[in-house]
């Protein structure tokens, strides 16, 4: 999201150039118009396995409930990356949202293909979890 590389060689940072369109110019802004393609061919291409799970994130500027984001993941285990991945995508939304100066909105997670992993989990270690999570939002 932070380093790619174009078909000539050079470096750039999407993420970075996503956010100076999202600030407002004298002509305005779109609305939906921003969006982060995660896959890089140049390097992921060669990767069968074990890659990255985070394929695609869209960002939309919503006059009222400002910084939306749907992010797209191709796999997803929700017990043992669940939790850290809303965490990790949250504060990328709220960072984003305090670079272009407006609101943090909604977020959106879509997962094509998702498992809930509990090989090495039992229902009492989700419940631990969950109310772990809990005791970290109420301090």
């Amino acid at each position: 999201m932070t380093r790619h590389r174009k078909l000539d060689g050079m470096e750039y940072n999407p993420l970075h150039e996503m956010i100076e369109k999202m600030k407002p110019k004298d002509a305005g802004r779109y609305k939906a118009a921003y969006e982060l393609a995660v896959y890089d061919p140049l390097l992921d291409g060669r990767v069968f396995r074990g890659g990255q799970c985070l394929s695609f994130l869209s960002f939309k500027i919503h006059p009222e409930q400002g910084l939306l984001l749907s992010a797209i993941y191709r796999n997803h285990t929700y017990i043992t990356r669940l939790l850290g991945n809303l965490i990790g995508l949250g504060r990328m939304q709220a960072f984003v949202a305090q670079q272009v100066g407006i609101k943090l909105g909604s977020l959106t997670l879509i997962s094509t293909h998702a498992e809930l992993d509990t090989a090495e989990w039992g229902i009492k270690d989700a419940r631990d979890l969950v109310l772990q999570a809990g005791g970290i939002l109420n301090s």
